[in-house]
C-alpha cells in the first residue's frame, strides 16, 4: 500500500519540546498550560492575527495618506522586532537543544533516545528560529520506530490547529522551500 502525502514536507531545525498528556487532557485544558513559557508564543501569534485583521485597513489609509501608511507599517515592524526579541529571550533561557525534523502543515517526525507510543497524545511546542515564531498544539502520536538501541522516529499528526497556526506553519515551509531554491541556485 502506497503512503500518499497530502502536504509538502521539508526538512528543518527547530526548538522542540512535548510532553505525553492523556486523551482528556486535548478536551479539557489548552496545551499551553503544559509549557512555562507558551504565552509569549501566543502572543505572538495573536500579533500576527492582527497584522492580517489590519491589512485592509492599512491598504486603505495608503490610498490616502502614503507617508501615514509608510509610517505605520514602520511601527509594525518594530512591534514585531521586540515580539520576536522577547520570544528569543524567553526561549533562549529556557533553551531545549535543536531537532531535526521532518515538517508539514499536516504534522513532524523527529527522532528522540525515549519511545512515545502509538496513539498516544502529546502537547507541542515548537518554536522556529530564527525568525522566533511558533505554535503550541496537542498531536496524536502515528508512528514510533525504532531506529537503533535507544533511538526512535517518532511521526505526529497536529490535532486541530487554529488558523494562525496554520498560516505560521505554511509560511516557514514557504521560507524554506525559497531559500532551499535560492542555494541550489547558487551551486549553478
Amino acid at each position: 500500500m502506497s503512503e500518499q502525502r497530502l502536504f509538502f514536507r521539508i526538512q528543518q531545525d527547530v526548538q522542540l519540546d512535548y510532553h505525553s498528556v492523556s486523551s482528556d487532557a486535548i478536551t479539557q485544558e489548552a496545551p499551553e498550560h503544559y509549557f512555562e513559557h507558551a504565552e509569549s508564543l501566543r502572543l505572538f501569534s495573536q500579533f500576527r492575527r492582527m497584522d492580517s485583521e489590519s491589512a485592509p485597513l492599512l491598504a486603505q489609509i495608503a490610498s490616502e495618506s502614503r507617508s501615514l501608511s509608510e509610517y505605520l507599517e514602520m511601527m509594525n515592524r518594530k512591534m514585531d522586532l521586540l515580539a520576536q526579541q522577547l520570544t528569543a529571550n524567553v526561549h533562549v533561557e529556557t533553551s531545549k537543544e535543536s531537532h531535526h525534523v521532518s515538517l508539514s502543515e499536516g504534522g513532524l517526525a523527529f527522532s528522540t533516545d525515549k519511545p512515545v507510543y502509538k496513539d498516544s497524545w502529546l502537547a507541542v511546542q515548537l518554536l522556529f528560529l530564527p525568525s522566533c515564531t511558533g505554535i503550541v498544539t496537542f498531536a496524536k502520536v502515528v508512528r514510533c520506530d525504532e531506529l537503533a538501541a535507544q533511538q526512535y522516529r517518532i511521526g505526529i499528526q497536529f490535532h486541530a490547529l487554529n488558523q494562525e497556526q496554520s498560516k505560521i506553519i505554511a509560511k516557514q515551509i514557504i521560507h524554506s522551500q525559497m531559500a532551499a531554491k535560492r542555494f541550489d541556485a547558487t551551486k549553478m
